[in-house]
C-alpha cells in the first residue's frame, strides 16, 4: 500500500500559496520561521520560499483524487471565488487569467479537470467513475 507522505512545494510567495491551498482544500496552517506546513489528517504540504526553485517548479502537475463528482463541483466552485478574491485584491490580469475557472473533461471513467495554483504550477483533480 502506498500513502502519499508530505508534499513539498518551493514557492515565490510563500503566505500567498498557503492561504490559496488552506482555502481551497480546508487545511490547517502552521508557520515556521522558514517555511508553512498545511495539512488536513489526509495530506500534508511544506512551502518554502525559494523564487528561483519556484520558476522551476511552475511545471509540475500534482494529481489528486476526490471521492465523488460533488465534491469534484465543489472544488472547482472554490477556484472561481478564490481567482475573484484575488482579482478584487488586484492581482495581476495575467495570473488571474492563467487561474481561471477550469473546465471540467469527462472521459467517461474519469472526470477532471486542470487548475492553475498563483505561482504558475499546474494541478489536476481527478474524480473516478468507477
Amino acid at each position: 500500500m502506498v500513502r502519499l507522505g508530505q508534499i513539498v512545494l518551493f514557492s515565490k510567495d510563500k503566505q500567498r500559496l498557503a492561504s490559496f491551498l488552506c482555502d481551497l482544500f480546508e487545511m490547517e496552517m502552521d508557520i515556521n520561521a522558514d517555511s508553512i506546513s498545511l495539512g488536513n489528517g489526509e495530506i500534508s504540504f511544506l512551502i518554502i520560499e525559494r523564487p528561483r526553485l519556484a520558476e522551476c517548479g511552475s511545471s509540475t502537475l500534482v494529481d489528486f483524487y476526490v471521492d465523488s463528482e460533488d465534491d469534484l463541483n465543489e472544488l472547482n466552485s472554490k477556484i472561481e471565488f478564490l481567482t475573484y478574491r484575488l482579482q478584487s485584491s488586484g492581482e495581476s490580469e495575467e495570473l488571474i487569467q492563467s487561474m481561471k475557472k477550469p473546465e471540467i473533461k469527462d472521459l467517461g471513467e474519469v472526470k477532471f479537470f486542470f487548475m492553475t495554483d498563483p505561482d504558475g504550477r499546474r494541478w489536476k483533480i481527478s474524480n473516478l467513475c468507477l
